[in-house]
């Protein structure tokens, strides 16, 4: 399976690669959980505290509705973030 573009990966340090992207609204990006752990993403601001679970390996696509500056980070791990700009 072919992932969208920007594919963000929580690596086994416990940090995301790369630490910046720039997504489209309501385009999809891919989240690759590769820490070898389960990881709760969640991305702020937002107007609900949904997150997102992936377990060890796991990857998802997810998407931003609303353009603005996002920070999404691992709730085990809050210094893996990465900031992710909308437009």
């Amino acid at each position: 399976m072919r992932l969208p573009e920007p594919t963000l990966t929580i690596t086994d340090g416990e940090k995301f690669t790369p630490a910046t992207a720039k997504i489209k609204a309501t385009e999809n990006f891919a989240v690759v959980n590769r820490s070898g752990a389960t990881q709760s993403v969640s991305c702020t601001p937002g107007n609900n505290k949904d997150h997102t679970r992936l377990d060890a390996g796991e990857t998802q696509i997810l998407a931003i509705d609303e353009p603005g500056r996002y920070v999404c980070a691992s709730l085990q791990h809050p210094a893996a973030k990465v900031t992710v700009t909308v437009y």
